[in-house]
C-alpha cells in the first residue's frame, strides 16, 4: 500500500462513533495514488454505474473516500489471476 497522507475528516450528521477521530479518510489525490492512475481515472471509477467506488460527496469539502470502503472494493474486485489452462 503507498504511503499516502489520510486525513481525518468528521461528518456532519452522522452517528458519533461514525464521525470518531479514527474514522480515516482519503482525497482524490490519495486514492488515485494507491490505485496507481490518473486522477480522471479515480473520478470515472466513482461515477460508473455498476461496481462504483464508494465515496462521500461533503458540502463544502469536496469528495473523500473512508479507508475501509476503499479497501472492501479493491477485494471485491481481485480477479483470479490463475492461467486458464487454454494455449494461446
Amino acid at each position: 500500500m503507498s504511503s499516502a497522507r489520510i486525513n481525518s475528516v468528521p461528518i456532519q450528521g452522522t452517528s458519533q462513533e461514525a464521525a470518531s477521530s479514527s474514522t480515516e479518510f482519503y482525497t482524490v489525490a490519495e486514492v488515485s495514488r494507491i490505485l496507481n492512475c490518473h486522477r480522471q481515472t479515480t473520478y470515472r471509477l466513482l461515477n460508473r454505474r455498476s461496481d462504483r467506488l464508494p465515496h462521500y460527496k461533503l458540502p463544502g469539502i469536496g469528495i473523500r473516500f473512508s479507508r475501509s470502503d476503499v479497501l472492501a472494493w479493491l477485494e471485491a474486485g481481485k480477479r483470479d489471476l490463475k492461467p486458464s489452462g487454454r494455449k494461446a
